[in-house]
């Protein structure tokens, strides 16, 4: 089955499989090249690299209104529950961790970059994704 990528604009991305929607880094609102807005993407996983605004900006309220799975790393994915979202909604992935999800495998790797959250929290080490989909592979630097 035929992988479609889209790019929204910044760093966000969507990826449908046919079966799976999954997007990385939604940050609709204040990007002023954005396609779409937050109202109206649909995910069923978002990934995270790193908890800056120009990443998260619309992540609680994309994943609250979806259901969507939320892979993030620890601290992020902590902060995920603070602001709400239920925890069996969150999967908190370590850095150099690579794990088989329903959609395809998601490793997290160092990225040199901040990662504190738009509350002044800490956001935990910044990553980049190698997201592999149905055998194909792509580096998400975020």
């Amino acid at each position: 089955m035929a992988i479609t990528c889209h790019f929204h604009g910044h760093a966000t991305l969507s990826f449908d499989t046919g079966k799976d929607r999954i997007l990385v880094d939604p940050f609709f609102t204040s990007n002023p090249v954005s396609d779409i807005s937050a109202d109206d993407v649909q995910a069923d996983f978002i990934l995270i690299t790193h908890g800056h605004f120009d990443h998260v900006e619309d992540l609680v309220s994309v994943a609250k209104r979806t259901g969507a799975k939320l892979i993030a790393n620890y601290e992020i994915a902590a902060w995920l529950k603070q602001q709400e979202v239920p925890e069996d909604q969150v999967h908190a992935q370590h850095i150099g961790d690579g794990l088989q999800h329903d959609f395809g495998h998601v490793k997290l790797v160092m990225a040199q970059h901040g990662s504190g959250l738009p509350d002044g929290s800490d956001g935990g080490v910044a990553a980049g994704l190698i997201l592999t989909l149905e055998s194909k592979k792509v580096y998400i630097a975020g």
